[in-house]
């Protein structure tokens, strides 16, 4: 009942009473509850406070004034708690927030001197009998030092938890100092590392950046810490005391304040925790280095772990990785642990090996009582080394060296065995071939000396200072010694006269130096009564460093090859000069018995012409011509064995047609055979090549003469040509006739200069040197002719010659070919010289080259075109090579000398033959040698390819000449054709065209073309056929 219910209501005197007894009883109680709490509000170890909800205490206790370091409760109720206490403004709501929670919500508070403490802050909201919010009601209490002794526990967790996961040391130590600076300002710091072997200080990182730093231990802060095991606190005063007493060198800028501590192991010292500052002296206290001598303990064991731990790692990884098998077994022999080599090794799997004992990998090769021998040494604790032939899972049987050790505890108790294998099959096997190879070696040896002593040539080896190590029976013989005993020790100065000593102790000693061999090489021995010319090899040899030990000599008297060889050089000379006047003399002979006979051979064909010659005059007069075009016939014949006796036959290669040459050589002959009523046939047997690579002259002066003599020893029946392409670029063609035959034992004579069979050829006469040329010809060309006949069933020969593949296309009977009309039209007045001795041979090509559009200028000598070079500056020559005053070789030199940079092409244009002579202008630099007669085409195709001329060309018909008309070309005008096509003077061959049209009241307009064209080479065969 409330007291305004009882002033309502009248009560009785004895209710009255009690009631007022009632209300004092309350009013103590309240009073004794005040006093109660007054007493706990003052008394309490921890703040407690009331505060308004904007942020202002309405009552503190004394234990919160004293916390957050006022001098006074009133002091401390004029403080804005928001703005002054709290270090976070959130906080202030999260302690609000939190009132309500059971546990307590820890934060930080700013004390009077802006130091911050940790606190624990709970409370409740006070309100009145509406709810409304009249003020807050907590208690505080200071967990500074719970915290930190709570943080330095996780640090340390942290840090010892990190370091198992660690594998690289920098890493580490970067996340060591990261969890330090939560304890201490870590802003300058770093870790050091003490390398005693090196006494020096290894720092992996220093907080802020990467280092790998070492430096000697000796007068640093750092050193002093590790060497003296104690933690060290420095400042600028103390600083300078280390260093006037020399206990320290300071190196860079002085810091402030320095403070380190060692890292402990096992009473050693392993390095030091170091943190400084530059810029403020009170940056540390005598209490951080308690906190980091505290941590360092933990820190030290951590790192050493981690240490540990990488270093097992490492080991882990070596057995893992290792080229050697490694297994590791109980005392019973149980296998616990294999390695990778031992899974290849033996095939078995790392499950299939586990707990088995390795007797699975027993051979069977080798008895029990070796096996039983290496139990018995393991078991007593030692080692034991042997080897084991094993076998895989495949069966395959393998030797192994093995090393089995025994493990033990620390209480020196073997709880295991680690057995390393290595495999040793191969070196078994090198082994065994060694030995064989040694017993081979020795063997060798005696067969060696044996080879030697059987020698003729002196053989003998030398240390490096030339006194002799040995020798073989030769050198013995020679020199009149009766064993090697006498020579070994000896110098050639005691055996040999003293300047022949003196020169073989100079080639060794060079070759000692040098290490370089001198191989056959002249010299002379001088004895009293003779000189000896001996052919010597010396070369040094060598130990296992490489390095020169001695000289290894042989020496072969060539004193009587010498006096044969200068026997023979003289014989050969003489031959040489016998063989130069023939072949002076068949020159000289041919060209003075060309002239008249050609006389005689017009002559007596114009005499022929007459209309009054009686039957026997004519007759007369044919004998005349046959013998005189016969006697022909041999001189050139003659000339061209002789040139192949003298070796100055060679190819000339050059690209044609095969099958047009072939029917050109069959059109030659259609018409005599006709006369004599004898099939001339020509079959393939395969695909025959058009454009070849070969001697197209010789070629076809082989077959013509093969088919000259076919038709000539053959009267009726047949001459079959047949042609096959045999393999590896080789051409076969056959020529078969039904004529009279050879006897078997006269076929080779038929091959032999000035010789014929008695029956068959001789009948029909001939020179003799046709199938002996035919047969050089053929061998010139890696081919061969070859004869199979029967007398009376007639003869084949087979041809057979080799080729190459052409590169141009083929150019068919008949078919169009690209003829030159001009320069290309930025080439126009390209500078060209023409330069040779003979106004012919300058017209003709100043004919042919002037309408291309070429600026032509001419010089007759060499000497001419040298300052017609230095003047106008050609950009082509057409050089001669024999011109009075100064030769085209020398001058081709002189020009090439002063072109400079200038690119001129030099062609030389000459009727040499002499390989010497072509080499010598290539070699000085000309750009191409091309050989009299010229062929205009071939000139042109050069200029382009080699001269890098460029031309327009039109489309001409192929010339083709009618071989028919070759009979009727009267042979003493054939002969001056001939001859001045070979030296391409195309003066005197038109003169000759004039004069056949005048002898024979016929136009050849073939060969006329030819002439104009310059195909001289072409002429010249159809002429000789």
């Amino acid at each position: 009942m409330s007291f305004v219910g009882i002033l309502n209501k009248e009560l009785s005197k004895t209710e009255l009473l009690a009631l007022v007894e009632k209300q004092e009883q309350t009013i103590y109680a309240l009073q004794h509850n005040d006093r109660k709490y007054e007493n706990l509000f003052n008394n309490s170890l921890d703040g407690i406070y009331r505060s308004t909800p904007d942020g202002k205490f309405i009552n503190v206790n004394s234990a919160l004034v004293k916390m957050l370091g006022y001098n006074s409760k009133e002091e401390l109720l004029k403080v804005n708690i928001r703005k002054e206490l709290y270090v976070d403004d959130n906080d202030r709501k999260e302690v609000v927030d939190h009132f309500s929670d059971t546990e307590k919500f820890r934060h930080r508070l700013y004390k009077k001197d802006g130091s911050i403490i940790w606190v624990e802050n709970h409370g409740e909201n006070i309100t009145n009998s509406n709810g409304e919010l009249l003020y807050y009601e907590g208690i505080v209490r200071d967990v500074t030092e719970i915290k930190k002794a709570s943080d330095i526990q996780k640090v340390l967790l942290n840090i010892s938890q990190n370091g198992y996961q660690q594998e690289d040391l920098k890493a580490y130590n970067k996340f060591i100092i990261s969890e330090l600076g939560k304890l201490i300002d870590v802003s300058n710091s770093y870790i050091a590392y003490y390398n005693k072997g090196k006494e020096t200080i290894s720092i992996p990182f220093i907080s802020g950046e990467e280092a790998d730093e070492e430096f000697p231990i000796t007068k640093t802060l750092t050193g002093y810490v590790i060497k003296t095991k104690k933690p060290l606190l420095v400042g600028a005063e103390k600083f300078k005391e280390l260093e006037d007493a020399g206990e320290i060198e300071l190196v860079g800028a002085a810091c402030e304040i320095w403070a380190g501590v060692p890292l402990i192991v096992n009473n050693e010292a392993i390095g030091a925790i170091v943190v400084q500052s530059y810029d403020d002296a009170n940056a540390y206290s005598q209490k951080d280095i308690e906190l980091l001598e505290f941590v360092s303990t933990y820190i030290s064991s951590a790192i050493e772990k981690n240490k540990q731990m990488l270093e097992l790692k490492k080991f882990s990884l070596a057995v893992e990785q290792s080229s050697n098998t490694i297994a590791i077994t109980d005392i019973k022999g149980n296998i616990e642990y294999v390695n990778s080599k031992f899974i290849e090794s033996t095939g078995y799997s790392k499950e299939e090996a586990i707990g088995v004992n390795p007797r699975i990998l027993n051979s069977g090769t080798q008895p029990k009582e070796y096996y039983a021998e290496m139990w018995k040494t393991i078991s007593s604790g030692k080692v034991w080394k042997g080897e084991f032939q094993n076998k895989s899972k495949s069966g395959k049987l393998y030797w192994e060296r093995v090393a089995i050790t025994p493990i033990k505890n620390r209480d020196g108790v073997v709880t295991n065995y680690m057995a390393i294998k290595e495999d040793v099959t191969l070196q078994k096997a090198t082994d065994k071939k060694l030995r064989k190879v040694t017993n081979e070696a020795t063997l060798a040896k005696e067969v060696l000396r044996k080879v030697l002593d059987n020698i003729p040539i002196r053989i003998f080896w030398k240390d490096i200072e030339s006194r002799f190590l040995g020798c073989n029976k030769a050198y013995l013989t020679e020199m009149g010694f009766d064993s090697e005993e006498e020579v070994i020790g000896k110098t050639d100065f005691d055996i040999h006269l003293k300047k022949d000593a003196e020169r073989f102790r100079a080639s060794e000693l060079e070759i000692v130096q040098t290490a370089q061999p001198k191989i056959k090489y002249q010299e002379v021995i001088n004895h009293p009564d003779k000189k000896q010319f001996v052919l010597t090899s010396k070369l040094p040899f060598f130990n296992d460093n490489n390095e020169v030990i001695g000289v290894l000599g042989a020496s072969e008297d060539i004193t009587e090859r010498l006096e044969n060889e200068e026997k023979l050089k003289k014989a050969t000379n003489e031959a040489i000069s016998a063989n130069l006047s023939k072949s002076i003399f068949l020159s000289n002979m041919s060209h003075e018995i060309r002239t008249p006979l050609n006389a005689i051979l017009g002559y007596s064909q114009l005499l022929q012409d007459g209309d009054n010659l009686t039957k026997v005059q004519y007759e007369n007069l044919e004998t005349i011509n046959r013998s005189g075009e016969h006697l022909l016939a041999l001189i050139n014949d003659i000339l061209d064995m002789s040139k192949i006796e003298a070796g100055r036959i060679t190819l000339k290669e050059t690209d044609f047609n095969f099958a047009v040459m072939l029917k050109e050589v069959e059109g030659l002959f259609k018409h005599k055979a006709a006369q004599k009523n004898i099939e001339l046939t020509t079959i393939s047997k395969n695909y025959i090549p058009g454009n070849i690579l070969a001697d197209e002259s010789k070629i076809r002066q082989v077959i013509i003469n093969l088919i000259g003599n076919a038709l000539k020893f053959t009267s009726k029946g047949f001459v079959k040509i047949t042609v096959e392409v045999l393999k590896d670029n080789f051409i076969n063609v056959t020529v078969k006739d039904s004529g009279v035959g050879i006897l078997k034992e006269e076929q080779e004579a038929v091959f032999k200069p000035f010789e014929q069979a008695q029956k068959g050829a001789r009948v029909s006469g001939g020179t003799g040197l046709g199938l002996a040329i035919s047969k050089k010809f053929a061998n010139l060309m890696d081919g061969d002719i070859t004869i199979e006949s029967e007398l009376g069933k007639g003869s084949e020969f087979s041809f057979t010659f080799g080729f190459k593949a052409s590169e141009q296309a083929e150019n068919v009977e008949g078919a169009e070919e690209l003829k030159v009309v001009s320069l290309v039209p930025e080439m126009k007045g390209l500078k060209l010289a023409i330069v040779d001795d003979r106004l012919e041979n300058r017209d003709i090509l100043l004919q042919k080259f002037t309408p291309l559009g070429f600026d032509i200028k001419q010089a007759e000598n060499g000497l001419e075109a040298v300052e017609l070079y230095k003047n106008w500056k050609p950009e082509i020559i057409l050089m001669d090579v024999v011109m009075p005053v100064l030769n085209g070789i020398e001058a081709t030199r002189q020009i090439l000398q002063m072109r400079g940079n200038h690119d001129v092409k030099i062609f030389i244009v000459s009727a040499s033959a002499l390989e010497s002579e072509q080499q010598e202008v290539m070699d000085i630099g000309a750009t191409v040698f091309i050989k009299k007669p010229v062929n205009f085409v071939d000139l042109l195709a050069q200029m382009v390819d080699k001269g890098g001329v460029k031309f327009v060309y039109e489309v001409k018909k192929k010339i083709e000449i009618n071989y028919g008309l070759a009979s009727e070309i009267p042979q003493h005008l054939k002969d001056k054709f001939i001859e001045a096509s070979e030296e391409g003077d195309f003066e005197l061959l038109q003169n000759l065209l004039e004069e056949l049209e005048n002898d024979s009241n016929k136009s050849f307009k073939e060969i006329e073309e030819c002439i104009n064209e310059m195909e001289f080479e072409k002429l010249i065969n159809w002429l000789k056929t």
